[in-house]
């Protein structure tokens, strides 16, 4: 006798399969992660599929109470009784500050300045957030109204890479409506965001819009930002070919251009090199405002000294060298003499063609930076405490061409042969893998 499977089990088993077929390749060292819950249908079936591929003690989830709405409360006490019931760690931040102040802008910065500090705190690599196909939707009409250019429309982006953390976004394959029938088909009751229906903002209006009217298609609305996505790496490839002869990238976080060589670039060409190097020192995920791209090519086209500050990063033109260097620092003067604070893990003691030195300092010791002509002090654990990888944009041509790297005291040493001068990794994406790193096992610390 043949028995028929019930259709909820179908849509169960078709979404956990395809889940655990991505999550598969963004999971990379099967280390403890953070997960952003709201208690919406998206992260509460982002943290169900977890469930299926993750061991229950890697994962922390983070609950913010914005306290924008009297319901938020009881979402996050929904989101912590929901973790209790799977013995998972889940922390709740509360958001104390006058509501005056709080509006979907704000909290979406305060959200991710609490789960950077956790992540941080807990020495956590991975942040896992719920975006899904139809905000990736929603971000291309919000971003074309505010006049962005193509480099900022939808880009289907998987993972990205802030603060020395990366950001995972592994439902970026799935809509909202397949998020919900999986739901459903576990029973697994969520919370319903009433704010999200007010046409107050931006975004709802959009969703409404698409929601409502059978002129769009969403299939072919994502296929547009998969194919901006392609069309971005394509233009990434041409503007890596050309970036030896315009610039040089130090794996200190300084960039210097020649400006005679630079204007000869094609003027699209010209835009995104400048986009890429600004979110690169400026530790942002998303491309910048096109007029203030303009502005600051024509700055440089017209070929006299400047010095301005965007996106957290100094841009200074002085005898034909364009300068890139983050804020608050004094790169340029130090840079070819001394070791330079890279970031809250790590500093680059020291590096030649063929050898680089990583320290980190022990948990006793404290080492000191000048930042803006002020001493502070840092403290930092060992460094397999941190972390099991060590970003790779500082070294591009590597591949395999590299030995094992040796661990002394607290110092990492990586030797490699490389094919090409160092240069940011960002400027060499392909095939949506948007962030590379050098993996440095537990074997070999």
């Amino acid at each position: 006798m043949i028995e028929n499977i019930p259709e909820w089990a179908v849509i169960t088993s078709s979404i956990i399969n395809k889940f655990q077929k991505i999550w598969n390749q963004l999971d990379f060292f099967n280390e403890k992660i953070l997960v952003a819950v709201s208690g919406g249908a998206d992260s509460i079936a982002l943290l169900r599929l977890l469930l299926e591929c993750k061991e229950h003690s890697k994962l922390i989830v983070v609950v913010i109470d914005h306290k924008m709405r009297l319901e938020s409360s009881e979402e996050a006490h929904f989101v912590e009784n929901l973790c209790n019931s799977y013995q998972i760690n889940c922390i709740k931040i509360i958001w104390d500050e006058d509501n005056l102040n709080k509006n979907q802008e704000t909290a979406r910065r305060f959200r991710y300045a609490q789960l950077f500090r956790i992540a941080k705190d807990y020495f956590v690599s991975a942040i896992v957030t719920a975006h899904h196909k139809d905000d990736i939707i929603e971000n291309f009409f919000i971003r074309a109204n505010r006049g962005s250019g193509v480099d900022g429309l939808g880009l289907v982006q998987p993972v990205t890479y802030q603060q020395n953390v990366k950001l995972v976004k592994p439902l970026i394959f799935f809509y909202k409506e397949e998020l919900v029938k999986y739901l459903k088909s576990i029973n697994q009751q969520y919370c319903i965001d009433q704010s999200n229906f007010k046409p107050t903002y931006l975004r709802n209006r959009f969703r409404q819009m698409l929601n409502s009217s059978d002129d769009f298609n969403k299939h072919n609305l994502f296929t547009t930002c998969l194919n901006l996505t392609r069309n971005y790496l394509n233009k990434i490839e041409t503007i890596a070919g050309q970036v030896h002869y315009v610039s040089s990238f130090y794996p200190f976080g300084l960039v210097e251009i020649n400006s005679e060589k630079f204007i000869n670039l094609t003027y699209e060409n010209a835009l995104s090199l400048l986009n890429k190097i600004l979110i690169y020192l400026g530790n942002n995920i998303q491309a910048l405002r096109l007029n203030q791209l303009i502005n600051v090519l024509d700055k440089i086209n017209n070929q006299q000294n400047f010095k301005i500050c965007l996106n957290k990063v100094i841009i200074q033109q002085k005898n034909k060298i364009i300068s890139f260097y983050q804020e608050n620092t004094n790169y340029p003067k130090s840079i070819k003499a001394h070791a330079i604070y890279s970031d809250s893990f790590y500093t680059i003691k020291n590096y030649s063609l063929y050898n680089l030195i990583l320290r980190a300092p022990s948990k006793n010791e404290q080492s000191q930076f000048t930042l803006n002509s002020k001493s502070k002090t840092r403290y930092a654990h060992k460094l397999y405490q941190l972390r099991n990888t060590l970003p790779i944009y500082y070294i591009s041509g590597l591949k395999n061409k590299y030995l094992a790297p040796t661990l002394t005291n607290n110092e990492i040493i990586i030797n490699w042969m490389p094919e090409q001068p160092l240069i940011s990794q960002l400027l060499t994406l392909k095939d949506l893998k948007f962030f590379e790193e050098l993996v440095i096992t537990k074997k070999m610390l």
